[in-house]
């Protein structure tokens, strides 16, 4: 029998929150992701304590209750793709971490209009018996989207982002570049001026350069129904 089966627990438990969302969002790519909500209801700072519990046995009572509170609120996405990727004991070398990167550095780039996102996951360049790590924080980031923004035209990879839709987009037309889709994007995943909404419906864009890396534009306000 595995010594952490609080792990498996909470690693299947995200697997088949992606495979259901998945099944019901019906991306042409691949579709599954896990919305915040989800992971603030399966990772709470308790959870987290017993999973570094198992990692950690020899952890002080104090420390347990140290990182669990940071990881809670700075690095839940991180922590969560790491226990996907059966490498959950590295987030107490990430949290320590001089340079301290967190979930808001590591995924959350600042947007501007026709700008790519370049998150500073990017950027990072950890010691060398840690870019595994990081290697597995880059692949897997889109598992867990990053938040849109209404008001600006945003770009990301074609081949690897995963858009937060909760139902499968509904075709209204076609662009220049692509299909325009109507859509119900997850709760905290759609971002405001005046702060985050409810399960929202705005309209995306997705297209593909020729002879170039793929790109999807989301069209935010500037395409409000």
């Amino acid at each position: 029998m595995s010594r952490k089966p609080r792990h498996i627990d909470i690693k299947k438990r995200l697997q088949d929150r992606m495979e259901f969302m998945s099944a019901t969002n019906q991306l042409p790519m691949k579709g599954g992701f896990i919305e915040y909500d989800f992971l603030d209801q399966t990772l709470g700072r308790r959870e987290i304590r017993l999973l570094l519990k198992e990692d950690f046995e020899q952890m002080s009572e104090n420390r347990l209750d140290e990182l669990s509170a940071i990881i809670s609120q700075s690095f839940k996405k991180t922590y969560a793709l790491l226990l996907m990727s059966d490498r959950a004991d590295a987030i107490r070398r990430i949290v320590d971490d001089r340079n301290r990167f967190d979930d808001d550095h590591f995924f959350n780039a600042p947007f501007q209009v026709s700008r790519a996102y370049e998150p500073d996951l990017c950027q990072w360049r950890p010691q060398e018996s840690m870019a595994e790590v990081r290697d597995i924080l880059i692949r897997k980031q889109w598992l867990i989207p990053p938040r849109l923004v209404s008001n600006i035209h945003q770009q990301f990879p074609a081949r690897e982002f995963i858009f937060p839709f909760v139902e499968k987009p509904e075709l209204i037309n076609y662009g220049s570049f692509g299909g325009v889709y109507k859509v119900r994007i997850a709760a905290r995943h759609l971002e405001f001026s005046e702060g985050f909404g409810p399960v929202s419906v705005d309209l995306i864009q997705a297209f593909q350069y020729p002879k170039t890396a793929g790109k999807l534009t989301y069209l935010g306000n500037s395409a409000r129904l």
